[in-house]
């Protein structure tokens, strides 16, 4: 759950989410009464076995609920114009992207 709220909350790192993880705010939030949420190195050894094509799939199996919801297209403000909303990883930034 906490990598899945990283891009929410602007974390850009698995360091950054250990260090977050640490504060109560965001334990309750995941609801974990360990210690901790999840370390980073733990984070990093999990990720290795993920096949990169099984996380994407993963995160774009969300987009036919959120459009069917209206949750991709939002005024930022009272009377402005509706603008598409999303995360993007900068990860390929400058080449293709793959989607």
């Amino acid at each position: 759950m906490s990598l899945f709220i990283m891009p929410f909350f602007g974390i850009a790192s698995l360091l950054s989410n250990d260090r977050e993880a640490r504060a109560q705010r965001y334990k309750l939030l995941c609801g974990c009464r360990r210690k901790m949420v999840g370390s980073d190195s733990t984070f990093a050894r999990v990720l290795k076995w993920l096949k990169p094509q099984e996380s994407q799939a993963f995160l774009l199996s969300f987009l036919p609920k959120f459009e069917q919801q209206d949750l991709l297209c939002k005024s930022l403000s009272p009377q402005g114009t509706p603008r598409r909303l999303g995360i993007l990883d900068g990860f390929l930034h400058g080449g293709v992207a793959g989607w």
